[in-house]
């Protein structure tokens, strides 16, 4: 008798031992995933933070256990009295405090460029869109921001 076989989400593992298949761990798969846009945006100053406009990473699926890396680079305009930017990255709607490591080259000007890298440890398990926004320092300002890239991986269970 023929017999026929279908094989969903096959795993390929090494090592002595096997692994519990999990469908959440897919997304591992999909990494690292990167957004970047050269065009020239603005926003109008205060202190209410915006989107960066294209930067957004949706459906980044975590089982609880995975920690996410987050990376953010831009090359904004910071001239004037007010040096205007000052940027925050966003879990689905939560503020993801301050960043591991932030860094600016040159104080102010027009090709100032900011780095911004963040670890989202272990957030409970979801489907997220991770994303950037910015806001003036002072209603006065008008943040303009041109090369920007932001860069989501997922580092495995530790």
């Amino acid at each position: 008798a023929a017999i026929t076989a279908t094989f969903d989400a096959a795993m390929l593992n090494e090592g002595v031992g096997q692994t519990a298949f999990n469908i959440n761990a897919v997304d591992l798969l999909l990494v690292p995933r990167v957004v970047s846009a050269t065009d020239s945006v603005s926003h109008s100053g205060g202190t209410t933070y915006e989107d960066v406009p294209n930067m957004s990473v949706a459906n980044v699926i975590i089982n609880g256990r995975q920690s996410v890396h987050i990376a953010f680079t831009i090359e904004a305009d910071n001239t004037g009295v007010d040096l205007g930017n000052k940027f925050k990255l966003d879990r689905s709607g939560t503020d993801l405090g301050p960043p591991e490591f932030i860094s600016v080259r040159a104080p102010g000007g027009a090709d100032t460029l900011s780095a911004i890298i963040y670890l989202d440890r272990k957030p409970a398990a979801g489907n997220y869109t991770y994303k950037a926004e910015w806001a003036g320092r002072a209603a006065t300002s008008t943040p303009i921001a041109n090369n920007r890239q932001l860069l989501v991986t997922i580092i495995p269970d530790e």
